[in-house]
């Protein structure tokens, strides 16, 4: 058996993938063109960010092949965009040729997604002395603890208004095992106040004030750790992650099995919905899912580079939008991953992972796409009506997503899409 560890995301290895990769992972809109932004997965250590102009298909680099990006996020001023390359933030603006890094003065390792809260100013999950904490910080690089303890790992933060949600993940150390247990926890952001100076684009530190700004400013990291947190649901041994908060009163989390066999072919999830009514806090079992286990274990050598990422059902106006095992829906049995097994066989090229809906006010699932001979979708990005996804490469223009060499020299890429419920 195998412990699961799927908050450690963009992890490395040596191995060559046995798949092309092409999905998408935002767009942009700029004087009426809308650009998709498509991450282009030649194997697990090769990953190129492709983007693509959503009306004529053509596409071109948004990165030098050098370097890997994941986790990529629109700077909220859309004039750029922020990833992670190989654990270190960078931001890449359309007025600058090449990105910037964001260098870090802290131990800090194992970056997930940052989310920004302005044009300077984010905030994220990392580990730091074996545990993850939660930090904010800037473009500067200045950071400030906000949640850190031993033993416990605050995961998956998420600002709505005042609020800061996160998971928090306790490990209990026994005389002959360790107790594991997972929570949502509510508390307020705190205020982060510093002395810091505002550099115009003509100053330069040889200046005499503004150096004696820098002197003057606190770069020094702080320790703010909110004072009251409230429970909002206890999952107590059951293993949660990726929480994903669309509102104050209202989000969505999945549940995943502490220990996969290396023979399992499917891994199960159950996604959970979380909402505040008039006696408190709610949690209900919406659905569950399953995806093929070779493209998320980090041994694999058919493995997505941005693990579970890819793979995570996604909100849009009452409905949720997952990729799941079809033959699982077929057979009417989405439990069973055994009888997954049984039917499918020991060889996985038969199973085909499709985009479905999920209607939260009737509970009613729709199949979005029917894949063919071991196709994997995923991915799900909205553009206005339009959901497009990705998954195994195809060089034939005819089968999506489809990535190939134009007569007039343009690389051009085809994603498949459906409409919004």
């Amino acid at each position: 058996m195998m412990r699961v560890i799927l908050f450690s995301l963009f992890l490395t290895t040596t191995f060559v993938s046995a798949y092309e990769f092409l999905y998408p992972v935002a767009y942009s809109k700029q004087r009426e063109k809308t650009n998709v932004y498509v991450l282009y997965q030649k194997s697990t250590n090769h990953v190129e960010l492709w983007i693509m102009d959503e009306e004529t298909g053509i596409a071109s680099k948004g990165l030098l092949s050098s370097y890997t990006p994941a986790g990529l996020q629109l700077l909220p001023n859309k004039s750029g965009f922020s990833f992670i390359d190989n654990g270190r933030i960078r931001i890449k603006t359309f007025a600058k040729r090449s990105p910037k890094s964001i260098d870090i003065y802290e131990p800090v390792y194992h970056i997930n997604v940052i989310h920004w809260l302005d044009d300077k100013r984010f905030y994220m999950s990392a580990k730091k002395n074996g545990s993850f904490c939660i930090f904010q910080l800037d473009q500067q690089g200045i950071i400030d603890f906000i949640l850190e303890e031993l033993d416990v790992d605050y995961m998956y933060p998420q600002k709505k208004g005042d609020d800061l949600f996160y998971i928090e993940r306790t490990v209990e150390h026994g005389f002959k095992r360790e107790r594991v247990t997972h929570r949502v926890v509510r508390t307020i952001y705190p205020v982060v106040e510093r002395k810091l100076p505002v550099l115009s684009e003509n100053d330069t530190c040889e200046s005499e004030i503004v150096l004696d700004d820098f002197i003057n400013s606190d770069f020094s990291p702080k320790q703010i750790m909110p004072t009251e947190k409230e429970c909002i649901v206890d999952f107590k041994s059951s293993a949660i992650a990726f929480l994903h908060m669309v509102s104050d009163t209202q989000g969505f989390l999945l549940e995943h099995p502490t220990d996969v066999d290396r023979r399992d072919k499917l891994i199960p999830f159950n996604y959970y919905e979380i909402k505040k009514g008039d006696d408190g806090w709610e949690c209900n079992e919406l659905f569950q899912f399953s995806v093929p286990a070779h493209i998320i274990l980090h041994k694999s050598y058919a493995r997505l580079y941005e693990s579970m990422l890819p793979l995570l059902p996604k909100y849009k106006d009452g409905f949720i939008y997952f990729m799941d095992c079809s033959i699982l829906r077929s057979l009417g049995d989405l439990s069973s991953v055994a009888l997954a097994k049984e039917e499918v066989g020991p060889d996985i090229q038969g199973v085909n992972l499709d985009l479905f809906s999920y209607d939260l006010k009737t509970g009613d699932v729709s199949q979005k796409s029917f894949s063919k001979n071991g196709q994997l979708l995923f991915s799900p990005l909205f553009v206005g009506d339009v959901v497009f996804y990705g998954g195994i490469v195809n060089y034939d223009d005819r089968v999506e997503p489809a990535m190939w060499i134009n007569d007039d020299g343009f690389v051009c890429i085809k994603l498949p899409s459906c409409q919004v419920n």
